[in-house]
Formats: C-alpha cells, sequence, structure tokens
C-alpha cells in the first residue's frame, strides 16, 4: 500500500479517492484471489502518471503501459532473447505495433479471448485521441472522455464492471467522480487491471517455461 500512501502525499487533491481505493484493496484481494496492489513501485509509477496528464495524454500512455507490459510476456515465450529478437518489437518490424502484439498473444495463449477483445478497445480508444486533430480556435471540437464516442468505446470494456464487483457502489461513484468522468475512470481501471496483471505474471513466471499459461483471470 505504501504507493498508494505516496501517491495521496504528492496529490493532495486525490487523498480521499486514495484512501478510498486503501480501504477496499483487501477486499478485492478478497473477491477475485490476486492482490491489487503488489508492486508498489510500478502501481506508484501508472498512477502518478496517468493522473497528471490530460485526457488525450492518458489515453496514449494508458496504452503504452498495456503494451509495453504485453511486450515483455511474449518476450518470455520466446526460446533466445538477444538484439535480434528485440528488433522484432521495433518499428516497422513484425511486432512493431499493438495490434501486432495483442493477436500474437492471444494466437499462442498468453491471453483469452476476453483480453484480447479488452485491449483492442484499448487500443481504438488510444487510436482515436491519437489520431484526433488538435482543435483550434473555432474550428474543431476537442475529443474527450466525454464525448460519445470515447465514451461509448469505455462502457465496453469489461475490466471496470469486475472491479466493481468488489467494492460499495458509493465508493466507486467517488472514483468516477474523481476522474472528471466516469468514462475516464473505466479507461483508467482497465488499463491499470491489465497492465499489472501482466506485470505479475511475468513476475511469476520469470523464465521457467513450465510456468507459462494463458492468464486466468483474463
Amino acid at each position: 500500500m505504501q504507493a498508494l500512501e505516496v501517491l495521496a502525499a504528492v496529490l493532495p487533491q486525490a487523498k480521499p479517492i486514495l484512501n478510498d481505493l486503501l480501504a477496499i484493496a483487501p477486499k478485492f484481494t478478497q473477491v477475485h484471489g490476486t492482490p491489487l496492489y503488489d508492486n508498489d513501485q510500478l502501481h506508484l509509477g501508472i498512477s502518478y502518471e496517468l493522473a497528471k496528464q490530460t485526457d488525450r495524454g492518458a489515453a496514449i500512455i494508458g496504452a503504452a503501459f498495456v503494451e509495453r507490459y504485453l511486450e515483455l510476456l511474449l518476450k518470455q515465450r520466446f526460446s533466445v532473447n538477444d538484439e535480434i529478437t528485440d528488433s522484432l518489437f521495433k518499428g516497422t518490424q513484425p511486432l512493431g505495433t499493438f495490434s501486432a502484439k495483442t493477436a500474437l498473444a492471444y494466437a499462442i495463449g498468453v491471453i483469452g479471448p476476453k483480453a484480447f477483445e479488452e485491449i483492442t478497445t484499448i487500443r481504438k480508444i488510444r487510436n482515436d485521441f491519437a489520431h484526433s486533430i488538435t482543435p483550434t480556435l473555432n474550428s474543431f471540437t476537442e475529443l474527450t472522455f466525454k464525448s460519445d464516442s470515447i465514451r461509448d468505446r469505455c462502457a465496453n470494456l469489461w475490466t471496470p464492471d469486475d472491479f466493481a464487483d468488489a467494492i460499495p457502489p458509493d465508493t466507486l461513484q467517488r472514483i468516477y467522480d474523481s476522474h472528471g468522468s466516469e468514462a475516464r475512470a473505466r479507461f483508467m481501471i482497465a488499463v491499470g487491471r491489465l497492465a499489472l496483471s501482466f506485470h505479475f505474471e511475468h513476475a511469476l513466471t520469470g523464465d521457467n517455461s513450465d510456468s507459462h499459461a494463458p492468464l486466468h483471470l483474463l
């Protein structure tokens, strides 16, 4: 829990909701069998980085966290990890895109169909923001998590609903309110759940090829 306490100190405006999260973490662990905040450093990094971003920045950076830890899981499945392997994930190479990494992860059993669907939705939200034109005076409407198209995509995310089952409704509403919109909160929950799950799996399996299996929660 140290990460949440540090985050509360550096972001005073977030302290009330972080206190809520500190209170519900044991409940989440009991329901889902997996500690929500086992890796303080990673959770602190994700939470702090996304909390200070605009909607556009949060969407792009949040998706990047998921992509990064998915890439680490994929590399564990390779029999050789060297510069040649790393080059496959660069630029225009076969695994250089988020969609290619996601497809391969599903094809070789690193993730299941639910995780594939969730990552695809996150990637589409990222792309919507990344490809939107920066507004100029009286010319364009800025894309935000309150925009209809983004709100609809976020409503299709399933991990926030899974998360919501573990906490009281009033606490969930405060989480939504703290992010400025329910859609942004749902996106943050989905990104955090996936990134942390991938990180846990990567840390647990290490280099032991016999321990590799699709994530049971995803």
